[in-house]
């Protein structure tokens, strides 16, 4: 189910303060979108049922804070956990306690048990989008403005090779829009180029101007592994097409043609949709329907300015 994975044990023992930050420091550098980082530890040993649980349930709230210390939590792992909690802290993980028990809810002896909770720590999706768009508007500073970038992230996340599109509206019409449609690097440098190839390279538009910056929204969309779509006819392609959803590309020969989900707004009806995705590949309006058409879909994650910054000053 797994298939072939490598595990790399860490013994911890006491640590200081210095040591915490040191070895944080050695497994953000090999975490990417592959890798579990597993914590292993009891909490309470051999109290009353009642005392366990007063212990076990301080323990985890101080965890859940990334609070946790040898002072307030009687985990044997405590060194562990305080890894774990400093990597939290700087990668904005955030924890969610999935279940608390002791042996006591399982033996049923209640004299003397052990304390025992599974906690997941998740990056949040806004704290990726938020930290996405910004650099995407830094990437074009940086050109415009001879800016230096400050938006540099160890999130595993965009170290994943992923393809993205950038996209810019100025007065809510567009003022720019290129990306990868397969993937080719790691997603933040993807944000970075396109970006940048949005604001001056697109051929629609001319190139951006350092009095438009206050004037544009950004938003970047992470794409999806597109799908190559099978179909036996056009009236099926369409059945299969879910509007508002996908993503779909046109390929014929050498022409290529895509439209993201977020063009169902403004193109809500398929047929419509698919006619205007041929004519902007340069193809007659009714080449969807052909025998020999490539269709792909794919889906995105995208994130907006407007939902994390209402202000953007210079």
């Amino acid at each position: 189910m797994l298939g072939d994975f490598e595990i790399i044990p860490i013994i911890v023992g006491k640590l200081s303060g210095r040591e915490i930050s040191l070895l944080a420091d050695e497994i953000i550098r090999e975490l990417d979108y592959k890798t579990l980082l597993v914590i292993s530890t009891d909490l309470s040993h051999y109290h009353q049922y009642e005392e366990a649980r007063r212990l076990d349930l301080s323990c985890i709230d101080h965890i859940l804070k990334l609070e946790a210390n040898s002072s307030n939590c009687e985990a044997c792992g405590i060194y562990s956990i305080t890894v774990l909690m400093e990597i939290a802290r700087r990668l904005n993980w955030t924890p969610e306690l999935v279940e608390y028990k002791n042996s006591g809810d399982v033996t049923g002896n209640k004299s003397r048990v052990v304390g025992y909770a599974g906690i997941v720590f998740y990056q949040s999706d806004d704290e990726i989008g938020a930290f996405l768009v910004k650099l995407a508007r830094e990437s074009i500073e940086s050109s415009l403005l001879g800016k230096e970038m400050r938006s540099w992230s160890i999130y595993p996340e965009i170290k994943e090779k992923r393809a993205a599109f950038v996209t810019i509206e100025k007065n809510g019409e567009l003022r720019g829009c290129i990306g990868h449609l397969w993937p080719k690097e790691a997603l933040y440098l993807s944000v970075i180029e396109n970006a940048r190839n949005a604001a001056f390279r697109d051929p629609r538009f001319p190139p951006l101007r350092r009095e438009e910056l206050k004037e544009i929204e950004i938003e970047v969309s992470v794409l999806d592994v597109p799908e190559k779509m099978s179909f036996e006819n056009w009236e099926d392609l369409l059945s299969k097409i879910e509007e508002g959803k996908d993503g779909i590309i046109l390929v014929y020969g050498s022409r290529r043609a895509t439209f993201l989900p977020q063009v169902w707004e403004k193109l809500p009806e398929k047929t419509l949709f698919l006619e205007r995705l041929c004519l902007k590949a340069g193809l007659p309006k009714d080449c969807w329907k052909w025998n020999d058409i490539e269709v792909y879909r794919y889906r995105v994650k995208a994130y907006s300015e407007r939902d994390y910054f209402k202000e953007v000053n210079y």
